[in-house]
């Protein structure tokens, strides 16, 4: 592991979705958006529509995802990098 600036670098699976906080709420985005009726929209209402979809997200599945990093990096660790 380095230390880049005082910040420990950990190594990292190369696909691990599961542990990005970002791909779990794309994830839910994606499906809201893919619940709509016009699924082909111009590139504007598709940002749009991105945006409004983020602004529903409530607060607290934030939360939910950070506490859970912890238990997830634990669980990948203890099967040396497999699925989880």
């Amino acid at each position: 592991m380095k230390d880049l600036a005082g910040v420990k670098q950990l190594p990292w699976p190369t696909q691990s979705p599961g542990l990005s906080l970002i791909e779990n709420i794309w994830r839910r985005i994606k499906l809201c958006i893919a619940s709509r009726r016009h699924r082909l929209m111009p590139w504007q209402m598709l940002v749009a529509a991105i945006s409004e979809e983020w602004n529903k997200l409530p607060s607290e599945m934030f939360a939910k995802y950070a506490t859970m990093t912890p238990f997830r990096l634990h669980t990948l660790r203890k099967f040396h990098g497999g699925p989880i």
